[in-house]
């Protein structure tokens, strides 16, 4: 099933990229907050 997921998720990124921006906020809103970790 990941294999699946990933390959889904690179398509979405790499053809509709705003979209996949506003996907990741949506689901994981403090990335930044955990990014600098």
């Amino acid at each position: 099933m990941i294999p699946d997921v990933q390959r889904i998720a690179r398509h979405i990124h790499e053809r509709y990229p705003l979209q996949a921006q506003a996907l990741i906020e949506r689901w994981m809103p403090e990335t930044e907050r955990y990014s600098n970790a």
